[in-house]
């Protein structure tokens, strides 16, 4: 009597979350919607205190496309210090930055120290803020 074998189907990786911060509800749920059709999990906040609830929370690895250079204020930069900070789980960043707002981004770079960050400058191409989300997963993912 034969055996048959059948090949197991391949584990796929689970979907890489993507955390989109920004104030504004449309862009939020724009990028939100686009990052959905790419596979990706989504989750929106609004501010960086909500943001902070859900990388708490998350016990895996995940991209924050934060959406304003703005909101990195002195709270915000604490914020992002402390994430820095944090051994336990190591995050990527990609910042969606408006001209005016560039000269924030440093004090940005230099509170993360060594987490990994990017930066897509305003007004961007959908296809290369999709690579840019991609290259900063597939980082996560290594």
């Amino acid at each position: 009597m034969a055996t048959t074998w059948t090949q197991s189907p391949e584990k796929t990786l689970p979907a890489m979350m993507v955390v989109v911060v920004d104030r504004d509800e449309d862009i939020r749920s724009a990028l939100g919607d686009l990052l959905e059709d790419e596979g990706y999990a989504v989750v929106e906040a609004e501010s960086l205190v909500e943001a902070e609830s859900i990388i708490d929370a998350a016990p895996e690895p995940m991209v924050l496309l934060v959406g304003d250079a703005e909101m990195a204020d002195r709270p915000g930069l604490r914020f992002f210090m402390a994430v820095a900070a944090n051994p336990v789980t190591r995050h990527a960043y990609v910042y969606l930055i408006n001209t005016p707002h560039q000269n924030k981004l440093p004090e940005l770079l230099q509170a993360h120290g060594n987490v990994e960050a990017s930066r897509v400058d305003k007004p961007y191409e959908l296809a290369f803020l999709l690579a840019v989300v991609s290259a900063a997963a597939d980082r996560l993912r290594t």
